[in-house]
């Protein structure tokens, strides 16, 4: 499997290999009459690539510049599963100039063979990037938060929806191990996976949608007052709680390393407020569950990596962490009492989100 994908990316960085596929693009992009005139390949990150054509059109003396992003995937069924997924959202709603101003990047073509997507290179700053540089406004935020709503109002239903259970085996390695490891982090990891499997038991109803599944900042693309959700290869069903979570802990680790406290607050209020006052507030209420799961797995992943000095400090932290989030579900469980405002806020700031 890891030579196969090897040799896919091999293709999709090969000149000669992307001329022929691309000429193929840019006819059925700009009709039969347009030629692919020069092609250049940046490797950007990871599995990503940018396309940098010339083409030629009849009515056009000169050639134009045409940008396309390509994205490589493990195996031809997730590339098809994140195509479909992009076209659907693109069909209903999230396309190019909708009057909301939320989109997704335009989806192209999909090569099985190559386990590639082509798409467009959206123009934009990451809200990530805009936030850590003191470029973001509320207004920013407030548009963060209606993508959010759009997706998770969304009526695309994607697979089996995403329990705790799935959750917790995509800590590499299992946090069990890390337990037997580390024998006095036992006791407050057995209790976080075993708390989150009750507290999910106690859910009533059918809380999934369609969610995002990485909401993190870096992939959301602000520009001019738009905003375009970038990276859905993880878009599932399950509970949209689990990408606020992803927000709060970004939001929490930039003001600790930024000492920008204030800064972030104001931005944070602005996102609660937008989103609660679209889908309420027992969503929020339930984000805490998720932010200890995150915790936990990036503490599984210092295990894994040891790849910095103070690995074994950071982890101790981040089970921690894991369990103050996770104690403030067990608290109101107790005593539920009414989600508002600053009972949201007061949970926030009592999960800590120190490293």
């Amino acid at each position: 499997m890891e030579n196969s994908l090897s040799s896919a990316f091999e293709n999709a960085l090969d000149v000669g290999c992307m001329t022929g596929v691309l000429a193929v693009v840019v006819q059925e992009r700009f009709g039969k009459m347009a030629r692919l005139l020069h092609l250049e390949i940046e490797y950007l990150h990871e599995r990503i690539i940018r396309y940098v054509t010339q083409i030629g059109k009849p009515e056009s003396e000169a050639a134009e510049e045409w940008r396309i992003i390509g994205k490589v995937f493990d195996t031809p069924d997730q590339m098809q599963r994140s195509f479909d997924s992009m076209q659907h959202l693109w069909a209903n709603g999230f396309s190019r100039g909708a009057s909301d101003r939320i989109s997704i990047v335009e989806p192209y073509r999909a090569w099985p063979d190559l386990r590639l997507i082509l798409m467009e290179e959206a123009p934009g700053t990451r809200l990530r990037h805009m936030i850590k540089d003191v470029q973001a406004t509320p207004e920013h935020l407030r548009l963060l938060a209606a993508a959010a709503v759009k997706l998770h109002r969304c009526p695309l239903s994607i697979g089996s929806p995403l329990r705790v259970e799935q959750l917790l085996s995509s800590c590499h390695p299992r946090p069990q191990r890390l337990a037997k490891n580390f024998p006095e982090l036992a006791a407050a990891i057995n209790h976080i996976v075993a708390a989150a499997r009750q507290i999910e038991n106690g859910f009533a109803g059918d809380i999934c949608t369609l969610i995002h599944g990485d909401f993190h900042l870096a992939h959301a693309l602000m520009e001019n007052e738009n905003c375009r959700i970038i990276d859905l290869d993880d878009m599932s069903c399950g509970d949209p709680a689990i990408d606020l979570a992803e927000v709060f802990v970004f939001l929490k680790r930039t003001a600790r390393k930024k000492k920008m406290a204030d800064y972030i607050d104001g931005l944070r209020d602005e996102f609660v407020s937008s989103y609660a006052a679209a889908m309420g507030w027992e969503i929020i209420g339930r984000e805490p569950l998720y932010e200890s799961l995150l915790n936990l797995k990036r503490a599984c992943k210092c295990f894994r990596v040891q790849d910095e000095s103070g690995w074994q400090e950071k982890m101790v932290q981040l089970v921690e962490q894991a369990a103050a989030c996770m104690q403030v579900m067990d608290l109101d469980r107790l005593d539920p009492g009414k989600f508002d405002f600053d009972k949201v806020i007061e949970r926030y700031e009592r999960c800590p989100g120190t490293v």
